[in-house]
């Protein structure tokens, strides 16, 4: 079937937002917590790199989760199908970056390995005490195996 192996991405993601927010964010902490995610079937070969990306993704924003002066702490998920693409946005807030924790760029290098492996589009913004990654991707169609005997 064409379809037998194709997996509900969005139910994968949003178990990881859920998990990472359960085990990072306090029940009296004061971040606001925006999820939107649809749900994107894929193959398991678009599947698995866009999980791991969006859990590497997660620990980042944990890692570099601020305070903007005045406002609460804040992070957005969303995973949207825009025809045959497959739009994924982590944002969150910054605060003061002198006071952020060291970076080794590992975890930056990880996300970017996964977008090559969706064949996406990474976009980057950092502006207004925000920080912002969209990745996009073509959700691939079914190839069969072909066979060599």
């Amino acid at each position: 079937s064409q379809n037998g192996g194709m997996v509900d991405a969005g139910a994968l993601v949003t178990e990881i937002v859920d998990k990472t927010i359960e085990v990072a964010v306090s029940e009296t902490s004061d971040v606001k917590v925006d999820v939107d995610i649809e749900r994107v079937w894929l193959y398991p070969d678009q599947a698995v790199p866009l999980s791991l990306m969006v859990a590497e993704g997660m620990t980042n924003m944990m890692k570099y989760l601020g305070q903007v002066q005045g406002q609460n702490p804040w992070i957005k998920v969303s995973v949207t199908q825009v025809g045959q693409d497959c739009v994924v946005v982590l944002a969150n807030s910054i605060g003061d970056l002198e006071q952020a924790a060291e970076s080794t760029g590992l975890g930056s290098q990880l996300i970017n390995a996964f977008s090559i492996q969706l064949g996406g589009q990474t976009e980057i913004d950092q502006a207004n005490n925000a920080y912002t990654m969209t990745v996009s991707f073509k959700i691939a169609e079914f190839e069969p195996d072909t066979r060599d005997f």
